[in-house]
């Protein structure tokens, strides 16, 4: 029974579309999947946990924090954690076997301090900037000197394509420059003598659109959810299956009167007799307020949000669906009889990307895992 505002993740959809993103690799090619932000809002600890049982061994993070976190769930995988660790917790990547991405001589010369106070050593993989304007040792020089710093144990470098989504000319000979840069760079540090096991640049996108790019390992993120890097590249994506849908409940239902306001500021007045639905869900769940201009899915139809999105809850129009009824189900993005609403339709009405939507999804949100 639907309770409450509840965020259903398929992981068999995830399943589907690991499958999809490893038939667009060579064999020899390991994937690491990108479970950060929460495995983008869908929960990382079950996530995680399937991708393990199908395989995956590698796993990308954004902190300390969630990679104690995957740490915890999965002793025996592999974990990097892609930004900034501050230099003191050299101990805590060290006993918890955490590689960290190792971008400028500042940060390494921190590191390499913290790893001698403390007698240990951290397994890190070189980030070089290529393209980006992020983090990344903008010359293999620099890469090689922090590398032979004490405590320093290298292991493996990563660079990051922007514009890899992207399908203009200017945009695919831009990914292809940051390539050889790459490519240039990541010889240098082994012609210095330094090892590398393992590269890897491509993203979701680069996985698609660029399959010469694949190195060792690629980055799996957003394919793995089932949304598409690109929502206008038709056709590109269309084997991924979206794996989370959103779903909540009405509250309350009221018939209004012509001229009568509704919500915040009285920004909607009824232009005639109206049913009013109540349904508990606002921008505090990750449902920002510029959705007010769209629709919600209710009995297969769709209703227009009326009024402002309020922090807990929003009001919409279901004066046009008798069946419409208090504890009814209704569909914020998913499947709804033989309706759906997509993220990419809630992104554009906010003028941003679907990876914000399903990433901002907050925890009191339910998961519900199917």
């Amino acid at each position: 029974m639907l309770c409450q505002t509840t965020a259903f993740v398929d992981l068999k959809k995830i399943e589907h579309n690991l499958g999809v993103v490893k038939s667009k690799l060579r064999p020899q090619t390991k994937i690491m999947a990108a479970v950060k932000a929460e495995a983008y809002g869908h929960g990382m600890a079950a996530v995680s946990q399937k991708l393990y049982s199908l395989g995956v061994r590698y796993f990308a993070v954004a902190c300390l924090d969630e990679a104690l976190s995957l740490r915890s769930l999965l002793p025996d995988c592999e974990i990097l954690v892609l930004g900034f660790t501050h230099p003191s917790q050299a101990a805590v990547l060290s006993e918890n076997r955490i590689t960290q991405a190792l971008y400028s001589e500042e940060f390494a010369e921190k590191l390499s301090h913290y790893c001698v106070k403390n007698s240990v050593s951290v397994t890190v993989h070189l980030a070089f900037e290529t393209g980006m304007g992020r983090i990344g040792f903008a010359d293999a020089e620099s890469a090689i000197k922090s590398a032979k710093l004490a405590g320093i144990k290298v292991e493996g470098a990563f660079t990051h394509f922007p514009r890899a989504d992207m399908t203009d000319s200017d945009s695919v000979e831009f990914t292809k420059a940051q390539f050889e840069k790459f490519q240039n760079m990541t010889d240098a540090v082994r012609q210095a003598g330094i090892e590398l096991f393992v590269c890897h640049c491509a993203n979701s996108a680069a996985v698609f659109k660029f399959p010469e790019f694949q190195l060792d390992m690629v980055r799996a993120g957003i394919a793995l959810y089932g949304l598409s890097p690109n929502p206008e590249d038709k056709g590109c994506y269309d084997e991924l299956k979206p794996a989370m849908q959103l779903k909540t409940v009405i509250s309350h239902i009221k018939t209004v009167s012509c001229g009568d306001p509704i919500g915040y500021g009285s920004s909607f007045v009824a232009p005639k007799q109206m049913k009013i639905a109540t349904v508990p869900c606002g921008y505090a769940d990750g449902y920002l307020r510029s959705f007010g201009a769209g629709y919600v899915l209710v009995c297969g139809k769709r209703a227009k949000i009326v009024g402002r999105v309020c922090m807990d809850q929003m009001m919409i129009d279901v004066t046009d669906i008798p069946q419409a009824e208090l504890l009814g189900e209704v569909t914020l993005f998913g499947s709804s009889q033989d309706e759906y609403l997509s993220v990419n339709e809630l992104a554009q009405l906010d003028d941003t990307i679907n990876y914000q939507i399903i990433c901002g999804i907050t925890k009191r949100v339910v998961r519900v895992y199917e």
